[in-house]
């Protein structure tokens, strides 16, 4: 039941992120924009500032979605509390695992 609640708060919080990122500016300005690295593989429109999702983006959003479920499974299954996300220590070892990368191998 926490779970579903989790995962639907989740899902709400997605939701209301892309409704913001979607009513952004409307301005018609045909202003030429550079293309920087972080830019790159995005296509823009010409003068309406949106962005074709490249297929990278999808799958880490798919990625990212499994790992935010799994994670919530394991403190529901393990009966952890929640706000233990917020616990410094707990933010410091997710960043470091991030940092390690896919081939790290569990402490035992």
């Amino acid at each position: 039941m926490i779970l579903s609640v989790l995962v639907k708060n989740l899902e709400a919080t997605e939701k209301k992120r892309k409704a913001h990122q979607y009513s952004g500016n409307d301005d018609d300005d045909d202003e030429i924009k550079e293309i920087s690295s972080k830019d790159k593989g995005k296509t823009v429109a010409s003068g309406s500032g949106s962005t074709q999702t490249t297929l990278n983006q999808l799958l880490k959003k798919d990625i990212k979605e499994k790992t935010c479920r799994q994670i919530a499974r394991f403190f529901y299954t393990s009966v952890i509390p929640f706000n233990c996300v917020k616990n410094p220590e707990f933010i410091k070892a997710l960043e470091m695992v991030a940092k390690h990368g896919p081939g790290f191998k569990q402490l035992y």
